[in-house]
């Protein structure tokens, strides 16, 4: 429900394709949208032929995701030996490990990982 509305219809001009069995990917963008976080929402579509029949699809939806992973209970390990360590005695191989961040929403999609000598720089 976007905006006290269960589907809003937004036609999209000057999409006539003519006849044809090749595929024709349309995209289309609407913007000013109120979508609320962690709610879910789905796009629908209708495609109306020149004599006014349609067909409807709608997607498999998707949570609107505003907010960060969470990292309040997480931990990062620079390790040696399954040891952990705050000194090592390489100069040319480093090695962590970390666990605990959270994502409630939708789902932890990467990590990066830096190693320099200022915390936070980027």
């Amino acid at each position: 429900d976007v905006l006290g509305v269960a589907h809003q219809w937004v036609v999209i001009p000057d999409t006539f394709a003519p006849p044809s069995t090749t595929p024709t990917i349309t995209t289309a963008t609407v913007s000013g949208m109120d979508m609320l976080h962690a709610h879910w929402y789905v796009s629908s579509v209708r495609c109306v032929n020149g004599a006014g029949a349609y067909a409807d699809l709608d997607s498999d939806g998707y949570v609107v995701d505003t907010t960060a992973p969470s990292n309040t209970y997480a931990t990062i390990r620079h390790q040696e030996h399954d040891v952990e360590v705050s000194v090592q005695p390489h100069a040319n191989v480093i090695a962590a490990s970390w666990y605990g961040f959270m994502e409630l929403e939708s789902r932890v999609a990467s990590f990066a990982w830096a190693i320099g000598t200022t915390p936070h720089a980027s």
